[in-house]
């Protein structure tokens, strides 16, 4: 099966490089506590926010996909459906 790729405006792809950038740099940070004796709890907390901040990136990056595939169908109720179908996904990824 052949995936469907989808054109990121600039503003979303700028977006999705920062947010990028900021979770590199929450990795390499992490990696650096690695080669001193283990601050345990800073550790667990630096990777709970990079487990956090790639779940956020993963909802903007399904949130655009779904709004891009309901504008596929040309239908004039598509923005409340993308809506609906956006809500029920932030629900269950939380």
């Amino acid at each position: 099966m052949k995936e469907r790729v989808i054109d990121l405006t600039q503003a979303e792809q700028h977006k999705l490089q920062i947010r990028f950038n900021k979770i590199k740099g929450q990795l390499a940070s992490i990696e650096g506590t690695l080669a001193f004796p283990l601050a345990c709890s800073g550790t667990l907390q630096q990777l709970a926010a990079v487990n956090g901040a790639l779940k956020s990136m993963m909802r903007e990056i399904l949130e655009i996909s779904v709004r891009t595939e309901v504008a596929r169908l040309q239908r004039p109720d598509a923005d409340r459906n993308a809506d609906e179908i956006i809500e029920a996904m932030r629900s269950f990824l939380k």
